[in-house]
């Protein structure tokens, strides 16, 4: 788009790709994921650095825009307030499965208290897989809330398709975060990747902020394999409690489409939960036009600084 003076969207979205998928290869063949202690939290630290650094490269130079439009304003009480529901909705989907699966007959709640293949107190390694998780929940929304702000931007063209734009950021995110799944067990469990995704990019379309989805994947994933381990990832440093009998190493394998199943059926109740709480936040429930806005204190007929931040506030 000439008159915004970058290349277009899809050009950026496929350097960000690139660039991220290389330096992540790059990572896992270095010595910064070789065996040893802490192997799991040391993996996710750098490979979160590397998304940073690729975002940070990506939305300066590329979008020209600022890095906190990804939904990212660590200033807003209103952003940790999100962070704060989004894990209470992570800890009642838990709750929620766990109790589901109890009643089924599908599970039993066992006591592990182990540090897995770590010579370190338990209290130790439960603090390293809640670091560790952290940088996955941080690393994955920034790198949807960047695919859904440039896939919008390209699709809507700042005009009356941004709605439309909205949806297709949200799909190609979405499908995105299938392909990075895909070494993980099979249709099913892709299949609930690609709903879980697209409740992540809601939450980011509705509020412009990633801290929801932040919160709700954090809580999901450390809940769910340290606290009562689920046999999900088998790159976990400790396990509290697990659900047997399910093993800690991953094994779901006798359950695993009832499992999707049942993982599918509680987005329901998390989506509505959601609404609910950005209706009542906000006062409003609307998409957030402004993530489908290229920000034009970028541009230079916009250079007058004072001028730059009105227009920057208004698209807010």
């Amino acid at each position: 788009m000439n008159d915004e003076q970058r290349i277009r969207a899809g050009w950026r979205v496929l350097i960000q790709i690139f660039l991220t998928t290389g330096l992540v290869l790059a990572i896992g063949s270095s010595f910064l994921v070789a065996d040893g202690r802490y192997q799991f939290f040391r993996m996710e630290f750098s490979m979160m650095l590397a998304v940073i650094l690729v975002l940070s490269f990506a939305t300066r130079i590329l979008d020209r825009r600022k890095f906190r439009d990804l939904g990212v304003d660590l200033r807003e009480k209103s952003w940790w307030s999100d962070l704060g529901f989004g894990l209470f909705l992570g800890l009642f989907q838990t709750l929620a499965f766990l109790l589901a699966a109890w009643r089924l007959g599908w599970v039993t709640i066992e006591p592990a208290f182990l540090a897995l293949g770590e010579n370190a107190p338990l209290q130790v390694a439960v603090l390293m897989d809640i670091l560790a998780f952290v940088c996955v929940a941080v690393m994955e929304e920034l790198l949807r809330a960047y695919q859904v702000r440039n896939v919008a931007e390209g699709t809507a063209h700042g005009g009356s398709k941004w709605q439309l734009g909205l949806l297709a950021g949200t799909l190609v995110a979405s499908a995105m975060s299938v392909v990075m799944h895909l070494n993980q067990q099979g249709p099913g469990f892709w299949s609930y990747v690609f709903l879980r995704s697209l409740i992540f990019c809601l939450g980011f379309c509705l509020t412009g902020r990633v801290a929801l989805a932040v919160g709700l994947h954090f809580a999901w994933d450390f809940l769910t394999t340290t606290v009562v381990s689920l046999g999900g990832t088998g790159g976990i440093t400790a396990a509290v409690l697990y659900a047997a009998p399910l093993t800690l190493a991953g094994n779901q394998a006798f359950r695993a489409d009832q499992f999707t199943l049942l993982g599918l059926a509680l987005q329901v109740p998390i989506l509505v939960l959601m609404l609910v709480w950005v209706r009542v936040r906000s006062g409003k429930l609307r998409l957030v036009k402004a993530v489908t806005c290229f920000p034009k204190w970028r541009s230079r007929k916009y250079s007058n600084e004072n001028e730059v931040e009105n227009i920057h506030i208004a698209q807010e």
